[in-house]
Formats: structure tokens, sequence, C-alpha cells
């Protein structure tokens, strides 16, 4: 199909086809002896991507990258959604501090009927502690580094990583402990590559996890299919 073709199929202007083209985001053939834009299913289901990423507000670079890793195979869609909404969930985090340090400066001038620059400035530096924690926060156990390698690692001394001793003894016996029915609701905070809530799942309970190394989550993904999984940001708390 032509790019008019296209442009009334997605419901978005050829202007906009044409500027995706021009980051290489889309690649469509050209017709030998007209020149025009050619485009395939494939090429549909790229822009739909495109168009989708867009909207929950990747940037260009980004969806370049992930469409990218997409065709060899390294990633998934999924994978980078659920990356795209731990980073607005760690944005709505921020703003929720901003608005909760805001109502409080309120609260004080109306209590106080009047301002305190001093009583101000220290709720603000409160704020500004935190963001910089957060932003501060480093992985200082490379979680994400050691992801291919952990399941192995906590049972055998290789790669330089300390094993658990009686690691799957443990996690066994913390099922055992839970003592969970089927049907019931179970999360996994801090759930790395997902052993513990595998256990669980075979038990009939229905889990959800989070992380914030989102190598340990794609580990946990591959033995834990259909399992709700989100990568979440350091809370600073």
């Amino acid at each position: 199909m032509q790019i008019k073709e296209m442009a009334e199929r997605l419901q978005i202007t050829a202007r906009a086809i044409r500027f995706y083209e021009e980051k290489g985001l889309i690649s469509p053939k050209k017709a030998e002896h007209s020149g025009y834009r050619l485009f395939s299913e494939e090429d549909v289901w790229r822009l739909q991507t495109i168009i989708t990423l867009r909207e929950v507000g990747m940037p260009i670079e980004d969806i370049r990258e992930l469409l990218n890793r997409i065709d060899k195979e390294e990633e998934s869609l999924l994978h980078y959604l659920e990356i795209q909404r731990s980073c607005m969930y760690d944005r709505w985090i921020e703003l929720s501090r901003v608005i909760q340090t805001t109502e409080q400066m309120i609260g004080r001038i109306k209590q106080q009927k009047g301002i305190d620059p001093a009583a101000l400035f220290e709720l603000a530096e409160g704020n500004k502690r935190l963001r910089q924690m957060r932003n501060n926060w480093v992985d200082r156990w490379n979680f994400n580094q050691i992801a291919d390698y952990y399941d192995i690692s906590v049972n055998e001394n290789k790669q330089g990583f300390y094993p658990y001793e009686d690691y799957e003894l443990v996690l066994q016996e913390v099922v055992h402990a839970t003592a969970p029915c089927p049907d019931e609701v179970g999360l996994d905070a801090g759930t790395g590559t997902g052993n513990l809530a595998k256990l669980f799942r075979e038990k009939g309970v229905q889990m959800s996890a989070f992380d914030q190394a989102p190598q340990m989550l794609k580990q946990c993904q591959k033995k834990n299919p259909g399992m709700e999984m989100v990568k979440t940001p350091f809370s600073g708390q």
C-alpha cells in the first residue's frame, strides 16, 4: 500500500509517517519506476508499535533501540513496556512527593497565619534530600550483571559470587511456614529470578512480583510465564 492508504488505515498524517522514516524507525520499499513508498504488513506492525510507544511517552531514540533489539530477537516488546511503566511510576512518585511537600507548606502557612521562610525551606530541603537519595542510588550488588548465572551462583561459588547456604531448603521452609492455600493472592517483593514466586505458584497461589533489576525480572519471566511483574524504582524509603 502507498503512504496515503497507510495514513488512512492508521489514522495518522502522511507527514508523521515521513517523520518516522527520517528518524530511521521504518524503511518502506520504493517502487522501481515511480519511486513511491510501498508499505508492507510488517511496516504496518512497526508503525502501530511506534504510535503505541509514543502514546505512552517513549522517546524516539528509545523506540529505535527497542525495534532494533526486537529485530535481533534480543528483547521483547513486553519487557520494554514494563520498563516504560516503571519510568512513569518513578515520575509519579516524584510528583506525589512534590505535591505532598506543597500541601505541607500550605498547611504551615494557614496554621501560622503567615509565611515562615525557615519552615518552608526545611520542608523543601527534606524533599530535595529524598530526591537526591533516589537519584544517587546504585545497584551495589550488580544484580543486573549476575542475573544470567544467579541461580547457579546461589548454590555454587562461581563467578566470585558468595553462595547462600541451603538456599533451596530455605525457600521451601518459607513456603511451608506460610502454608499457602490454592487461589490465594501473593506478592513477592524483590523477587530476583523468581524462585520463591515459582514455588508459591506451584501451590496454586496467584502471584505478582516486583524487583529493581530488569535483567533479574527477565529471568523471572522465563520461569514464571504469565505472572504479573513490575520493575520498581528506588523509592528512598
